[in-house]
């Protein structure tokens, strides 16, 4: 599977659920995206 917006955007859909086990490279990315998420809407 290609490693593109479309599944870092699809990972993230599932929320707290998901659990990215490898590549390490793609688990970083899902995180630095969901803290970005976070930044910008946090109370």
């Amino acid at each position: 599977m290609r490693e593109d917006a479309w599944l870092t955007g699809f990972l993230l859909s599932f929320g707290p659920q998901v659990d990215v086990l490898a590549p390490d490279h793609l688990r970083h990315e899902l995180a630095r995206q969901a803290k970005m998420i976070y930044e910008k809407n946090k109370p």
